[in-house]
């Protein structure tokens, strides 16, 4: 069913280039290109996102049964001073909400790494149900939705499933300093197919450092 796995890679050149443009854009500083290549944020998140690519190729090859890859641990934030760091730090995120914070960050830094839930459930001719997702008006790659984080979480475990949904309960850190937003879904559709979007302020924040009144 499954023919082809991305290969993980522990570096991407052009990584740092568009943290470079996504920050320009956003912020409109007139910093040098040297400090941005520089950043601490920037070293952070990358370090962070090769773990979670990490991670969801050894989800995906558990799902489909296919020898796995040893797991990683995720990256040593205890003296990292970036403010990826400070904001783990600060709400005590573990490693399965660090998972979907990347998760919600990834669009914006290396869309790509998703692409890995496009694969089709071949039998039936469409997507995969249990991976969530939806698509944008203008985004070409895949968009998570709360269907996506519970299934890198917790696989086919239905008890941790039900766990792992307490993440996006109203008095998580996630949504009580939104963070991470749950957008709006049509009545009578599972709260979990709701889209998950990280809200630009931490957008802002996590890749420049600076922070944006709130």
């Amino acid at each position: 069913m499954l023919k082809y796995f991305g290969k993980w890679r522990t570096r991407d050149s052009g990584f740092a280039q568009v943290l470079i443009i996504i920050a320009f854009a956003k912020s409109g500083f007139n910093r040098k290109l040297e400090m941005m290549l520089n950043n601490e944020n920037i070293e952070a998140l990358q370090k962070e996102l090769v773990w979670f690519e990490h991670v969801l190729n050894q989800r995906f090859q558990a799902y489909f049964n296919q020898p796995e890859i040893d797991l990683i641990q995720p990256p040593n934030l205890d003296e990292d001073p970036s403010a990826y760091a400070k904001l783990v730090r600060q709400n005590g995120f573990n490693t399965d909400e660090r998972l979907i914070l990347m998760l919600t960050l990834a669009p914006h830094l290396k869309p790509q790494v998703l692409d890995l839930f496009f694969i089709k459930n071949v039998p039936y001719d469409r997507e995969f149900t249990e991976f969530g997702g939806y698509l944008g008006k203008y985004h070409k790659g895949f968009l998570p939705t709360a269907e996506t984080a519970l299934f890198i979480v917790a696989l086919n475990d239905l008890s941790k499933r039900v766990e792992a949904q307490a993440y996006f309960d109203l008095n998580h850190p996630f949504r009580q300093n939104e963070i991470i937003l749950l957008r709006g879904i049509e009545n009578g559709e599972p709260l979990m197919s709701s889209p998950l979007v990280l809200d630009k302020k931490y957008i802002h924040y996590l890749i420049t450092g600076e922070e944006v009144p709130f």
